[in-house]
């Protein structure tokens, strides 16, 4: 390593030293007087032809090198440079100083906006700036200051450096050093407004001064250490330091204040060991502490003492390393650290972490206890910590209070238990008085009864607020040494007492209402754990909540939540009423109320509503009640009573009609008052079930599945292509399928339509058939509307076919044809009371046949067509009866009408009934059958018709019924003699029990 040389020196060394400090002032004030001025371009500084005197300058010269141009001076002699002032850079152009490894350069420097002084170049060797002696040299840079690394070698900077505003200082070589013989002078040292750069391979050391960031960056993308010679400081002002922290060590000091700028600062290690002092926190300007934006690290192993400060950044207690961790004050006194930011300590590689400084947390501060042991020690100085913001233990930390803890209300002290691994955060001792907000974040559910400690061994009073339980519920134990949570499991629990708004927060067991991923159970009465203020309550949703899931009903009194006009309560999984739950839709008010499902699985799997106790709509003041996007299952026990108009609305599938087929599925009761209640997505009345229909009940484009009780005397109206799944087995109702209705499906073991069961078809409505189905109770087609009905679409060489031991019959209504397109195996009643009756699929494969073995009975004025098909066809529409069976037709002589089947294939047998109404013409024939492909004949004739001669006449098209005179009367035509002895019209012999009354 090169050796400092000796230089001549004329003078007194202090002296001149200190002259040149006052020189360099009066000369950054105005113009400089150059005693020798620098007149080539490149050049070395040691060739006296490059100087306006001839001679090189000396201790007492005012040298300059400020020539215009751009050009470079290489100070490279073996010999130190000594000069009284130093002024560097030109108007224009670059005029760069080079001082090389293993030079001194004694003087006070002013570099200008142009110039640029660089210390080092490509050989190996310290370089100095200094000033000769003890005293002080300066430098005032507004233009570039560079350290690089060259051959090697230390770059060592004595000189009381001021970046002005605009000058930069580019720090490059591996070790640039601040130093001096006055270490720990705050007037000593580098002070910076204006560019700090120091480069990634770049080390700066504040080894003896200090570091005065007023203004300008520091951009720190090496390194920075404060702390080589010991007692260094670094003033954090308005200056923004960026990059990598710096690094204070060997009891340096950090002066900041709430005002200065961001940056990153890391203290390491215990007190320096030669003179005792700590690494130091404080301030000396007008609100001392850490600012906003800036981060303090205190590393594992240190020791930082910390005067009365405030902290609006963050302060860090341990980093990754190993070793215990101390924030305090040295000498045993007691400072307060007022914590509007974050102070957090750090578990890394293990030690305990000391705090040993009374703490105020102000509303908006955090402290996060996270290292395991986290000890507040030292011997207390009357404060502890004061709690006005967050206090945080994590899962598994300790937090031993050897002083006092005081919560205001304004506090929240946060814990973490993690049920997975048996760890909790705890605080331990000390004198404790408790009030504000607890807050609980659980990991895992842990087993109910399960007690967690989280405050123990203290002298407490008070207790918490309110809380915050976030997703398990704990009975808050509250004993003289602490606080006990015992785990009551994961719902958040209303226990009342406040009011009845579903909305207060300390109404529910978390200290919050639960919101969409917590589920809410109003199942607490005076005996539960959590209990609630009474057994028999009301809960108003005063807002719009959602919740994961909803329990309601507790063992004993009654719980009725109340979704009042104009709000709703939306769910996202399961929910349950129990025998004791009462869920009410719609007050007194006037609006909507809905009960429905939030979040993103809805659209495609509806949450289930399981009811075992009461779901009651009430009118109010008017509005919709809607069941939204929720299945409800009602079970046994569950009773729904429908007051006001209410829409069903859970469970649609897509393609609507009969896949809408599970949105209500009733084991229990439901009663419909003078009200409409809509099924929209399918509704199962279950076996044993009961529906009281005393109002509107419609089916909307889905299905009613009937396998319970209907009853009531309305009519269950299914529209809109909706389908009913009624089979025999099911018992009775009363249905009506109106327009666009989907149809007939049974999907049970036996489909079809029970005893006691009425369907009708009304006018204007197509209705679909399948699979083969059976009617043993009443089938009708066409009301009091207008418009065609049909019976819907089966084929001659395949099903459905409808198998009837009950009654089919059409009615005239408003008008319309009837249509009957399926097979019928007709064993009981078939009657045909509108004008106009068609059996007329289409032939072929199409057609369609009906067998009767039971009785088929056409009225006077209808008439029962089939389709006639060319004999080319592979099927015809037929109709025929079997032996046992009955034709009923009519004969209505005053009004000249009779009831006719006409065309198709008819093949006979069985029975003819016809009931003639007045006086036929003698000799009459009336064609009941006609324009047919008739076969067989009638076994048995019940056409009497005293005095009349009634024959039964077969043409190959048909069969007439002739009126003749009977040889024990008189005259051509009536009256006749004879008539007061006939008979009056009697009804079919049958026993059918039905006939419209003749038309005259």
């Amino acid at each position: 390593m090169l050796h400092w040389l000796r230089p001549v020196a004329v003078g007194t060394a202090i002296g001149f030293c200190l002259a040149a400090v006052l020189l360099l002032t009066r000369l950054s004030t105005g113009a400089v007087t150059c005693t020798d001025t620098w007149i080539a371009t490149d050049g070395n500084w040691a060739s006296a032809a490059n100087w306006s005197k001839g001679s090189v300058p000396g201790e007492g010269d005012t040298a300059c090198i400020t020539g215009t141009g751009t050009y470079t001076v290489l100070v490279n002699s073996n010999s130190p440079v000594v000069v009284s002032t130093l002024t560097l850079g030109a108007a224009s152009g670059t005029q760069t100083l080079v001082i090389g490894s293993g030079i001194a350069f004694y003087g006070s420097i002013t570099v200008n906006a142009s110039g640029i002084l660089t210390l080092g170049d490509g050989d190996n060797g310290d370089t100095l700036l200094g000033c000769y002696g003890s005293c002080i040299a300066g430098l005032s840079n507004s233009g570039q200051l560079k350290t690089v690394q060259g051959g090697g070698g230390t770059r060592r900077i004595q000189d009381d450096v001021n970046n002005l505003a605009g000058g930069t200082v580019d720090l490059a070589a591996a070790d640039t050093e601040q130093e001096g013989g006055l270490c720990g002078t705050a007037g000593r040292g580098i002070t910076n407004h204006g560019a700090v750069t120091v480069e990634p391979a770049g080390h700066l050391t504040i080894a003896c001064g200090g570091f005065d960031n007023e203004a300008g960056t520091l951009a720190n993308n090496g390194s920075v250490g404060v702390g080589g010679g010991g007692g260094s400081k670094f003033f954090q002002r308005g200056g923004v330091e960026s990059g990598n922290p710096v690094v204070i060590s060997n009891g340096s000091l950090l002066d900041d204040d709430t005002s200065a700028g961001a940056g990153s600062f890391t203290f390491v290690g215990p007190p320096n060991p030669s003179t005792g002092n700590p690494n130091t926190l404080t301030g000396t300007g007008s609100s001392p502490g850490v600012a906003a934006g800036q981060v303090v690290t205190l590393a594992s192993g240190a020791y930082l003492h910390v005067g009365s400060v405030t902290n609006a950044g963050s302060i860090f207690v341990g980093d990754a390393g190993n070793g215990d961790t101390t924030l305090g004050c040295y000498g045993g006194c007691h400072p307060t650290l007022s914590n509007t930011g974050l102070l957090k300590t750090i578990q890394g590689g293990g030690g305990v972490r000391h705090i040993q400084v009374n703490i105020v947390n102000a509303i908006g501060g955090t402290v996060d206890m996270a290292a395991l042991d986290t000890r507040e020690d030292g011997g207390c100085g009357g404060g502890g910590l004061v709690n006005n913001g967050g206090l945080t233990l994590e899962t598994g930390v300790t937090f031993a209070e050897d002083c006092s803890f005081t919560q205001a209300s304004t506090g929240t002290f946060a814990t973490t238990i993690d049920a997975t691994a048996a760890s909790y955060g705890q605080m331990s001792g000390g004198v404790v008085s408790l009030d504000g907000k607890l807050k609980v974040t659980s990991v895992g559910v842990p087993a109910t009864g399960t007690s967690y400690g989280v405050i123990a061994n203290a002298a407490r009073t008070g207790t918490f607020a309110s809380w915050d339980l976030r997703g398990v519920n704990y009975w808050r134990q509250y004993v003289p040494t602490g606080l006990n949570l015992v785990a009551e499991g994961t719902c958040d629990t209303w226990i009342g007492g406040v009011d009845a708004k579903f909305g207060t927060a300390l109404n529910w067991s978390f200290g919050v209402p639960p919101g969409i991923a917590v589920d809410g159970c109003i199942t607490a009465t005076t005996t539960s754990h959590p209990p609630a203020n009474a057994d028999t309550y009301g809960v108003t949703a005063d807002s719009n909540p959602a919740v994961h899931s909803l329990t309601l009903g507790a063992t004993n009194g009654t719980q009725t939540l109340t979704i009042p006009s104009g709000r709703a309560v939306d769910t996202a999984a399961d929910s349950l009423i129990g025998g004791h739950g009462v869920l009410k839709l719609g007050d007194t008010a006037s609006g909507d109320s809905r009960f429905g499902c939030a979040g993103g699985g809805c659209a495609t799997a509806n949450p289930t509503l399981t009811n075992g106790g009461s779901l009651q709509t009430v009118a109010g003041g008017g509005g919709t009640r809607r069941f939204q996007q929720v299945i409800i299952n009602n079970l046994a026990a569950g009773r729904m009573d429908v007051s006001g108009s209410t829409i069903l609305q859970g469970g649609c599938q897509p393609g609507g009609g009969a896949n809408n087929n599970r949105g209500f599925l009733n084991s229990g009761s439901v009663t419909v008052g003078n009200t409409q209640l809509t099924a929209a997505c399918g509704f199962v009345n279950n076996v044993a079930a009961a529906v009281s229909n005393g109002g509107l009940f419609l089916v909307d484009g889905s299905v009613f599945k009937q396998r319970g009780a209907l009853s009531g005397g309305f009519a269950v109206i299914l529209t809109n292509g909706s389908v009913l799944d009624d089979d025999t087995s099911a018992a009775g109702g009363t249905f009506t399928l109106t327009g666009g209705s989907g149809g007939l499906h049974g999907t049970g073991t036996s489909p079809g339509i029970p005893v006691g069961s009425n369907v009708t078809v009304a006018s204007g409505t197509t209705v679909q058939v399948s699979p083969n189905m059976t009617n043993a109770g009443s089938l009708i087609l066409g009301d009091s509307g207008s418009g065609d009905t049909t019976l819907c679409c089966s084929f001659f060489t395949g099903g459905p076919t409808i198998t009837n031991s009950g009654t089919i019959r059409t009615a005239q209504g408003g008008g319309g044809i009837r249509h009957i397109q399926v097979n019928i195996a007709n064993s009981g009643s078939m009657m045909f009371a509108a004008d106009d009756n068609r059996q007329d699929a289409s032939c072929g494969d199409h057609a369609t046949w009906v067998i009767n073995d039971g009785a088929f009975s056409i009225g006077d004025g209808s008439r029962y067509t089939l389709n006639s098909c060319p004999v080319t066809a592979s099927h015809a529409n037929t109709f025929t009866q079997h032996l046992g069976a009955t034709l009923h037709t009519a004969v209505n002589a005053d009004g000249g009408k009779f009831g006719q089947l006409v065309g198709g294939v008819v093949t006979l047998d069985g029975r003819l009934e016809v009931m003639t109404f007045g006086f036929p013409p003698v000799g009459s024939s009336w064609p009941i059958i006609s324009g047919s492909e008739r076969s067989g004949q009638f076994v048995d004739l019940y056409v009497a018709y005293p005095p009349y001669d009634v024959q039964v006449q077969y043409v190959p098209t048909g069969v007439n019924v002739v009126y003749a005179r009977s040889v024990s009367c008189f005259g051509a035509r009536p009256p006749w003699p004879c008539q007061a002895a006939m008979p009056q019209p009697q009804p079919p012999r049958s026993g059918t029990g039905w006939w419209k009354q003749p038309r005259r």
